[in-house]
C-alpha cells in the first residue's frame, strides 16, 4: 500500500511538473508571438511613414523643380521632356541629362536648365532612403 501511495505520489508529481512546464512553455511561445507582432507592427508603421515622409519630399521637390522652370511661349501641349538628374547626398545637382527629348531643343534646354536652378534639390536626411529613391531621379515636363 506505501508502495502504491508513492507511485501515486510520484505520478502526481510528474504530471503537475509536466503541466507547469506546458504552461511556462505555452506562456512564451504567447510571449514571443506578441512581441514578433509587435515589431511587425512597427516596422509597418515606420513603412508608412518613411513612405508618407517620401511622398511630401518629392512633391516639395517637384514644387521647387517647378518654380524654376520657365516654359518656352510656344511649346505646345504634345511636348514631353524626360531628364535624369544626379545628386550629391546633399541634393546639389552634379548632372542633369535629357534621356527622351522632346523633339523640341529649346523645350528641352528649358526643362535641363529647371533642375540646374532649383539646385541643392530637397532630399532625405536617411543615406539609404537617399540612395535607393534619388540614385538617379528622373523628372517628366510636359507644358500643361
Amino acid at each position: 500500500k506505501a508502495e502504491a501511495e508513492a507511485k501515486a505520489k510520484a505520478e502526481a508529481a510528474a504530471k503537475a511538473k509536466a503541466e507547469a512546464e506546458a504552461k511556462a512553455k505555452a506562456e512564451a511561445e504567447a510571449a514571443a508571438k506578441a512581441k514578433a507582432e509587435a515589431e511587425a507592427k512597427a516596422k509597418a508603421d515606420a513603412a508608412a511613414k518613411a513612405k508618407s515622409e517620401l511622398a511630401e519630399l518629392k512633391k516639395a521637390l517637384m514644387q521647387k523643380v517647378t518654380r524654376q522652370w520657365i516654359r518656352p511661349p510656344d511649346a505646345t501641349q504634345g511636348l514631353k521632356c524626360t531628364v535624369r538628374v544626379r545628386l550629391l547626398p546633399d541634393g546639389t545637382v552634379t548632372d542633369v541629362e535629357v534621356i527622351a527629348s522632346s523633339g523640341d531643343e529649346i523645350f528641352d534646354n528649358s526643362a535641363v536648365s529647371a533642375v540646374n536652378k532649383a539646385s541643392p534639390l530637397p532630399v532625405p536626411k536617411d543615406k539609404e532612403l537617399f540612395a535607393r529613391e534619388f540614385r538617379p531621379l528622373t523628372f517628366v515636363f510636359n507644358p500643361r
